[in-house]
């Protein structure tokens, strides 16, 4: 680990929170915004997020409909840690991923409180992007190595 390396793992961290040690990104389904979207390095992480809040807001809707439970309003706001020293390897033991995510969902709807129940029951059971995150999927990633000269220097 450089001192380069270093200083851009604290640049990052201030651009997050003022906590050293633990980022908070928070995003609105649909809003697009979140404090650190003009980190050029977090940008797929918070696809991730966009992803998972906007699925699970159409999943929302999707089964609300499906069930007849008349459905006024959702809206999933996502809270995401995110520790930068596990992207930029500055220490071993975090990960580089989210360390939790937690979801508020704001419905309005007539429906009474048993048929949000089964609506909030069927969705985490059904919203894929959900299930992504919270069950390990198999992954396998396969490395091409092209080179624009095919000699080596010896």
């Amino acid at each position: 680990m450089t001192d380069t390396t270093d200083t851009r793992v604290a640049n990052q961290q201030q651009r997050l929170t003022a906590d050293p040690d633990q980022g908070k990104i928070t995003l609105l389904a649909g809003s697009g915004e979140a404090p650190a979207a003009d980190n050029p390095d977090l940008l797929p992480t918070l696809r991730v997020l966009q992803a998972l809040a906007q699925c699970h807001e159409q999943t929302y809707r999707l089964y609300a409909e499906a069930l007849g439970i008349p459905l006024q309003g959702v809206q999933v706001k996502l809270q995401a840690a995110l520790d930068l020293r596990g992207l930029y390897a500055a220490a071993d033991r975090i990960r580089a991923g989210f360390s939790n995510l937690q979801a508020t969902v704001e419905i309005s709807s007539p429906a009474d409180i048993y048929e949000i129940e089964r609506l909030r029951i069927t969705v985490e059971r059904h919203a894929p992007v959900l299930d992504i995150v919270r069950n390990p999927t198999p992954v396998r990633i396969e490395l091409v190595l092209t080179h624009a000269n095919s000699a080596i220097a010896a």
